[in-house]
């Protein structure tokens, strides 16, 4: 069964500075090569309730005081922007996942990808963080307990650590939930060293200038089996493509087939995919089109 693509037009309206590397540009070149698969558009609904068990509600405020009408705002002195659609933008990919989630349980689907932005795997509870306003992936994992999966892993590829996902999972004991990061390190956040591994969150820090032979070393060897063992029922992926050898903002050296091959080893698991990071506009049309292709 091919992956169905969730996307929705708000993604476009999440503006940042020309020069911004999370930019709509990133949103509709991915719209474009993937048109030939079957996609959704989930209806927009109230999300602040999930969103609220996550996040405070002192962040959800001060974002909207941050928002100012048909201007482009900086919330973080550096990189963190809001527009006029912003908001609604993050709170459509939590949507997004959790009706891919929804969808998945009711056998509609067996993989999806929801083409989203911007996004989420840096947002902590009462922090944006690099260019994440609401953590996406992890809301989504709230959202799988609530619709009947018992259990749920989160991988993390992108080349960054997924720090707040980190950071919400020590927060929810209680749900469970079960997470791996593969990331760069040193690399900002500055999260995710090997040491903090516990038994429901592995981190797997790798060196700059590592490339496909390590990269899939350390899957066959360590991430696999650690998903065969925890047995999942959904896994839920935070898809990030910079650690791509041309992106400009890693340093991992991964190949386009280094994403195929990697979605052809998640195949037997029901996925649900989330963009994170890939900056590199052709990398990461070619990257995810071959995670797409291996998945489905």
């Amino acid at each position: 069964m091919p992956v169905t693509i969730y996307a929705h037009p708000l993604f476009i309206k999440h503006e940042t500075p020309p020069s911004h590397p999370e930019s709509p540009a990133r949103y509709e070149t991915l719209l474009t090569a993937l048109s030939p698969f079957p996609q959704i558009t989930p209806e927009p609904r109230p999300i602040e309730d999930l969103i609220l068990k996550a996040h405070t509600l002192s962040h959800l405020a001060f974002l909207k005081e941050s928002t100012i009408e048909d201007e482009i705002t900086c919330i973080d002195g550096k990189d963190i922007f809001l527009s006029t659609y912003s908001i609604d933008s993050a709170k459509q990919a939590v949507i997004n996942i959790c009706q891919a989630i929804t969808d998945l349980k009711d056998g509609r689907i067996e993989h999806a990808f929801c083409l989203s932005r911007p996004p989420g795997h840096h947002a902590e509870a009462n922090k944006a963080m690099g260019f994440c306003l609401f953590n996406t992936v992890f809301l989504g994992a709230l959202h799988a307990k609530e619709s009947g999966f018992t259990r749920v892993a989160i991988l993390d590829f992108d080349v960054h650590h997924g720090n707040g996902t980190d950071t919400m999972i020590r927060a929810h004991e209680e749900e469970n939930l079960f997470f791996i990061s593969t990331h760069q390190s040193p690399l900002y956040p500055w999260t995710g060293d090997a040491e903090t591994s516990t038994s429901k969150i592995l981190n797997y820090p790798l060196a700059p200038d590592t490339g496909s032979t390590e990269m899939r070393t350390l899957y066959t060897e360590k991430i696999f089996p650690a998903l065969k063992d925890f047995a999942p029922d959904i896994l839920l992926l935070s898809a990030g493509f910079d650690a791509h050898e041309a992106d400009p903002h890693g340093g991992l050296n991964w190949t386009t087939d280094d994403y195929r091959w990697l979605g052809e080893q998640l195949k037997p698991y029901k996925t649900v995919s989330t963009l994170e990071g890939g900056y590199n506009l052709p990398a990461l049309r070619d990257s995810v089109l071959a995670f797409i292709e291996g998945v489905g």
